[in-house]
């Protein structure tokens, strides 16, 4: 009742034998083959018998590769509005070969985003102004990793834009009126950025008789105070106005009025004069009556 005894002095990555001959392998340490390569691997065992005779044999095993997947690595960015950034997508493949190279690829279409085959990006955050100071949008975009067996990983670039402050844009305004009369408008403003609950602010250091200019960039004008003006001559008056947002960032622009001179009548004042006889003045004619004629 004695047994043949098997064994071997080689340690061979996935290879469990055992006394009486029987074997495993376990393969899955050899992904680094390509698809369809071999290694051929030889594993010198020896029988021994009751008596300590003994003999030698090989035991060969052949194990041909399949592709492996590449693995790809979730990547995350962060930008300011207005800035940009570029970085890397990492992935693997232990059995890709030489001579290939790894290709990424996403379905999307993020505003900003350029994806490189390689695995590189840039990203620009100019288009994400109307975000509010201190506001974030994260932006997660699913990126596709293939080898050259076309097989495929997915993975996911996430990127985080936060909000800057963008100062308001005014635009410059202009009014006509003339001489006597009175205008009312509106100068204009936007924002990309204001809050839904704050209001731009219109302000001027200014001083311009008959103007009247509201925080909300309504104004009035009344050009009575300009009858000095012959007919026809203008004037033209430039009011400097500042638009501040809820952050205080401001923007400069003009009010630009033309006032245009109408003809004022004269004026006659009733006088008296020669003994209480009547004399008439006028702007520019005096008649006198006086005397017997």
């Amino acid at each position: 009742d004695a047994s043949l005894v098997f064994s071997t002095e080689s340690t061979v990555e996935g290879l469990t034998l055992n006394a009486d001959g029987s074997y495993s392998f376990d393969a899955s340490s050899y992904d680094s083959l390509e698809a369809g390569e071999t290694q051929v691997i030889t594993i010198p065992v020896t029988v021994t018998d009751d008596q300590n005779a003994t003999d030698t044999t090989t035991l060969t095993i052949t194990v041909t590769g399949t592709n492996d997947a590449p693995v790809a690595e979730a990547a995350t960015g962060a930008v300011a509005e207005d800035a940009s950034i570029t970085g890397t997508i990492s992935a693997s493949d232990v059995d890709l070969a030489d001579d290939a190279s790894l290709v990424f690829s996403t379905e999307s279409t993020v505003e900003g985003l350029t994806l490189n085959a390689d695995g590189s990006y840039s990203f620009d955050a100019s288009s994400y102004d109307s975000l509010e100071a201190g506001e974030t949008q994260v932006i997660t975009i699913p990126v596709t990793v293939t080898d050259d067996q076309n097989a495929t990983d997915t993975t996911t670039l996430t990127i985080t834009v936060t909000g800057t402050n963008d100062a308001p844009v005014a635009e410059a305004a202009t009014g006509a009126v003339a001489e006597d009369a009175s205008i009312t408008g509106t100068i204009s403003a936007s924002d990309v950025d204001l809050a839904d609950d704050a209001s731009l602010v219109f302000s001027t250091e200014s001083t311009v008789e008959g103007l009247t200019l509201n925080a909300d960039g309504s104004y009035s004008f009344d050009a009575s105070s300009y009858d000095s003006l012959e007919a026809g001559e203008t004037q033209v008056i430039t009011i400097p106005v500042t638009v501040t947002d809820d952050q205080n960032a401001t923007d400069t622009t003009t009010l630009t009025i033309t006032v245009t001179g109408t003809n004022d009548a004269p004026v006659a004042e009733a006088a008296t004069g020669c003994g209480g006889r009547r004399r008439e003045h006028h702007r520019h004619h005096q008649c006198q009556r006086c005397g017997s004629g």
